[in-house]
């Protein structure tokens, strides 16, 4: 406690207000200080996305390499979505063989999704950087295509800027399965 501090605690005793008012307002500043500090650091833009901690993350690089390869999977992926929402609207009720159907697509992926292991596979030979866990990112579009083999996982490539570590302000593409939310928006 500062010397000015005690003065204005002397100063209030001398008024007459209780200690324990007194007591209950520096805990009230405290606590509101602590959540506006903690607060800001969560709803830091800059820190929306983290890498997982202890695994390297790869960023592919935008160039139009990319773009080439990410237009030609969109639209293959509208095409699966069509596909499994033809699929899921058709399973209620199905007779055993069009179950066994459904179930060896669903072993299969290649059959809803064909073309996307040659697309990942691709992917991985671009050029990019391998980011070490807990390396902080900012998220700066959501319209890639999916970055798994399976049609009934939602992951997709997200375009992010790096704002922690050794490579702050480099631009890219990453699997959302790579990187959590560090704020889960309402």
């Amino acid at each position: 406690m500062t010397a000015s501090d005690a003065n204005r605690l002397r100063h209030m005793q001398r008024r007459g207000m209780p200690g324990r008012l007194i007591s209950e307002i520096y805990v009230w500043v405290a606590v509101a200080s602590l959540v506006m500090i903690v607060g800001c650091d969560l709803l830091n833009p800059d820190r929306e996305l983290k890498t997982q901690d202890g695994v390297l993350a790869r960023i592919i690089e935008d160039n139009p390499a990319v773009e080439s390869l990410f237009s030609a999977e969109r639209s293959r992926d509208a095409e699966a979505d069509r596909l499994m929402r033809d699929v899921l609207s058709h399973t209620e009720g199905l007779s055993d063989t069009e179950g066994a159907k459904w179930f060896e697509i669903m072993r299969n992926p290649e059959r809803i999704t064909p073309g996307r292991r040659e697309f990942l596979l691709a992917m991985s030979r671009q050029s990019g950087i391998s980011v070490p866990g807990g390396t902080y990112a900012r998220s700066l579009e959501s319209s890639g295509p999916k970055c798994t083999l399976h049609p009934q996982e939602l992951s997709a490539y997200i375009k992010v800027r790096i704002t922690s570590g050794p490579f702050r302000g480099r631009e890219g593409w990453v699997c959302e399965d790579d990187v959590f939310r560090t704020v889960v928006w309402p």
